[in-house]
């Protein structure tokens, strides 16, 4: 008999998917669980019944414990870990509700955190009140090509860390998994200040939050590292979608298409190494998992994953401030919602 009962929130309508598509995000946890020996999936919900039956078919969960209701499925079925991929807007939410109600060991939920940084702060401290183990599905941690920089940075390959770069097509939907990973290339210790522009000339939207144009933020972790961050429509300045840049080198993480990984020691010509990314988000979930009831922190606990949100959000407090920004954060809002309602963005 398995050891956790799981349960996904936010099935989705669909059973596709690919790490670089990023769709499906249910039935990509609802899978990492159904591979693990100690996990079995007894529940799911989903607004959408249709969707919450295929789900229970697709993963062989009884057609009873297919909800539309969340709160109904915590009443009715014990659990003991939840999955939530449902729109960000909804994150803190259902984490809070599940919290509350769900008598649960660990609460595993998609990333970004939230859409303000107020709601990320309170996810955490509600989980953390109750004891719950909180985590983000920061899955690029357990690629291929992070684990190898990783062993290389540890081993001191390119000497002492110095700053650490990112690049995707916006700052916190996508770009959230790159400033995630400047962290945990830097150590996971929080930022001291953060200075940041965006440009958002026409409203668009993806996973219910707004996505800018072009982003970009520099800032300095508390030990000392750098970070700098080119999202949008200038992600090519920056060449890959992360770097690290040592005292005697850098590795470039590409992830997808061409190499992987390049390492560059001191003189010597480049060594571009062929990793693949492997089942990152199976192993996201097995170390969630496997960390439940020990003192091991996941690598995507909610302390790190705070982070990189705290930096993100800090880029656009940059923006409504027009300066620089000490941290910890002192504002909870989103500054971009503010700044629409203010009428000075979209073309302004």
């Amino acid at each position: 008999m398995a050891t956790y009962a799981a349960a996904v929130i936010g099935t989705g309508a669909q059973a596709g998917g690919t790490e670089e598509t990023g769709s499906a995000m249910g039935y990509r946890h609802g899978n990492a669980y159904d591979q693990h020996s100690d996990c079995e999936l007894v529940a799911c919900a989903d607004i959408d019944q249709t969707n919450s039956q295929r789900f229970a078919e697709n993963f062989d969960i009884p057609p009873g414990n297919a909800y539309t209701d969340y709160h109904e499925m915590f009443a009715e079925v014990d659990l003991e870990v939840v999955s939530i991929t449902t729109p960000i807007p909804t994150h803190a939410d259902i984490v809070i509700d599940s919290a509350r109600e769900g008598d649960l060991e660990a609460i595993h939920c998609e990333k970004p955190m939230a859409d303000n940084w107020g709601d990320a702060t309170l996810m955490a401290q509600e989980c953390d009140r109750r004891d719950v183990q909180l985590t983000f599905n920061h899955q690029l941690r357990y690629s291929g090509p992070v684990v190898r920089a990783r062993e290389l940075i540890e081993d001191g390959e390119i000497g002492e860390v110095q700053r650490v770069e990112g690049a995707r097509s916006d700052l916190l939907e996508s770009g959230i998994h790159q400033l995630d990973l400047c962290s945990d290339f830097a150590g996971d210790v929080p930022g001291s200040w953060v200075l940041g522009a965006i440009d958002y000339p026409e409203e668009q939207r993806r996973h219910g939050i707004h996505i800018e144009n072009q982003a970009l933020g520099i800032w300095e972790y508390e030990n000392g590292v750098f970070g700098l961050a080119s999202m949008g429509a200038g992600e090519a300045a920056i060449g890959t979608r992360n770097r690290v840049i040592g005292t005697k080198g850098e590795i470039a993480v590409n992830f997808w298409g061409g190499d992987a990984l390049t390492v560059k020691r001191d003189s010597a010509d480049p060594e571009h190494l062929d990793i693949e990314l492997g089942e990152s988000l199976v192993k996201c979930v097995a170390n969630v998992v496997d960390c439940i009831g020990t003192d091991e922190e996941p690598r995507v606990a909610a302390r790190r994953s705070m982070i990189a949100n705290e930096i993100g959000y800090g880029i656009y407090e940059s923006v409504r401030r027009r300066g620089r920004v000490e941290l910890p954060l002192d504002s909870e809002d989103n500054p971009v919602d503010d700044l629409i309602a203010r009428g000075e963005l979209f073309g302004n």
